[in-house]
């Protein structure tokens, strides 16, 4: 049987609740450690920040590959406009 891909939206989806829950965990041992709040706070502002760093090397990652594909649509159609004529010049 075909194994089937998670797609990209139920991916990102999936990964965002795996985050808000250990960001859950988090919050709730920092009310445990710290009872002015800091803590949490501090915590919260680090989960943010590797949240960011990850989603611009998607976004890194997402533009080179949307480079690479006009690369190769340029490919293909120079290809295609080359047979067009090769056959219509025989």
């Amino acid at each position: 049987m075909l194994e089937q891909h998670e797609g990209y939206y139920d991916y990102m989806l999936r990964r965002t609740k795996e985050e808000n829950a250990k960001v859950q965990i988090k919050m709730d041992e920092g009310i445990n450690l710290d009872t002015s709040g800091n803590e949490l706070y501090r915590r919260e502002i680090i989960t943010l920040t590797n949240k960011v760093e990850v989603l611009k090397d998607d976004m890194k990652n997402l533009t080179q590959d949307f480079y690479k594909l006009l690369n190769r649509v340029k490919e293909l159609s120079e290809e295609n406009n080359f047979l067009k004529e090769s056959l219509e010049n025989k």
